[in-house]
């Protein structure tokens, strides 16, 4: 039982590298981008019975396609339904802008990763896979994310989230020239 649980940690702690391992070295090569982190509440049927109340995070790195309309990156989720059922949720995600103007407007995304059920001292590892869509509203450098998602094997969920993007750039040392110095007289 322990064991299991223990190969569940470190498998999801390996996919959760696998995806922002990638990211982070592609941040570095291709200049200035940004990195979108956030978090939220969500409504969502991860559980046998009722309904589950989720908190979730999300980090998506914007790809640098011309169009500015597609990110990648990885979510996680924590679903509780209030009864003994807990589900963690690790993913990586691949997103879409169809309409709106850089990495804003109405989005499709899609989830591939693990998926770990723990009930009543018990913990079952799944895979799991969805499709989410939604509207991203920029603020400024903060932004607001409503959106709905279907899946397997939580069916579906609701949710809000909201974050902040940040400018990464490239730095491959200082090109300026390096100031010379004067004495009072402005003389060298």
């Amino acid at each position: 039982m322990k064991n299991s649980f223990f190969l569940s940690v470190i498998a999801l702690t390996l996919l959760a590298y696998s995806f922002f391992v990638p990211v982070a070295l592609t941040a570095q090569d291709l200049g200035e981008n940004e990195l979108s982190l956030g978090g939220g509440m969500e409504w969502n049927m991860n559980s046998r019975e009722m309904f589950a109340g989720a908190f979730s995070f999300i980090a998506g790195f914007n790809l640098p396609v011309p169009s500015k309309n597609m990110s990648i990156g990885t979510t996680a989720v924590y679903s509780n339904n209030f009864f003994g059922f807990s589900v963690v949720e690790i993913a990586g995600i691949f997103r879409w802008y169809f309409v709106g103007q850089g990495y804003s407007g109405f989005f499709v995304q899609a989830d591939l990763g693990a998926y770990l059920f723990m009930e009543e001292g018990n913990t079952t590892p799944l895979f799991a896979g969805g499709l989410r869509g939604g509207y991203r509203f920029l603020l400024g450098k903060f932004y607001l994310e409503p959106y709905g998602r279907l899946g397997y094997p939580f069916a579906f969920g609701v949710g809000m989230v909201g974050g902040v993007s940040l400018q990464l750039s490239k730095n491959k040392g200082n090109n300026a020239p390096i100031p010379e110095k004067y004495n009072d007289e402005g003389e060298l």
